[in-house]
């Protein structure tokens, strides 16, 4: 079975190096790695031209979860894995995760697993559990069967809660698997006044799709 691992990318070239020549101390070749680049304007896109890595390079940005599923679409693998740039890789992370899926294909994994009230995944009294995106994995076949990432909440922010409960909507079980990757975080976006107001309205657009 092969796995590609797709990393959706927007800038920092720097992190994208570091992430490339991380993963390839600690994986084999035969796993595909996919870098989506969404709309750089910094040297990303002739770093990931002289890497050797499967790449897709966009002019414009069209978001995470375009990103996402793009990297999906050109991806030969039947086994994904989407993970950030902007992580810190000290072993093998795929091995693991390949052994949670192979003791349970019908699971949605990821690196954490938050089924606590978060601030944003409260409806009433319904909290909704979720895997955050920066690490999720899942066969092509449960990615395609849950239609991919919902890309109406480009650029991004509440696409993960999305795809997490379509997955529980649709019989899967979310699992959370050890793995060897440290994610820092908020290095793409930033936690800024724009992004609260995303997030605040893609979490309504949630609410809203789902009738809670």
């Amino acid at each position: 079975m092969l796995t590609s691992v797709i990393v959706p990318v927007k800038n920092r070239a720097d992190m994208s190096a570091r992430f490339i020549y991380s993963f390839r101390e600690y994986h084999s070749d035969d796993i595909e790695l996919v870098f989506v680049n969404d709309g750089s304007t910094d040297g990303t896109k002739v770093l990931l031209e002289h890497m050797g890595v499967t790449r897709y390079n966009s002019d414009v940005s069209k978001g995470f979860p375009s990103s996402c599923n793009i990297g999906a679409s050109i991806a030969q693998g039947d086994f994904y894995i989407f993970v950030n740039n902007d992580v810190l890789i000290s072993g093998n992370f795929v091995t693991p995760v390949l052994q949670a899926y192979q003791k349970d294909p019908n699971r949605l994994i990821g690196a954490e697993l938050l089924e606590q009230d978060t601030g944003w995944n409260r409806f009433g009294e319904l909290i909704v559990p979720y895997i955050p995106g920066w690490f999720m994995a899942c066969s092509a076949e449960m990615f395609e069967d849950l239609g991919g990432f919902d890309e109406a909440y480009s650029p991004g922010d509440f696409e993960d809660v999305d795809f997490s409960y379509s997955a529980i909507q649709r019989g899967y079980r979310l699992c959370k698997v050890s793995v060897p990757i440290k994610h820092i975080g908020g290095q793409s976006f930033g936690y800024t006044p724009e992004r609260r107001e995303r997030t605040l309205r893609n979490r309504l657009y949630f609410k809203e799709k789902w009738g809670l």
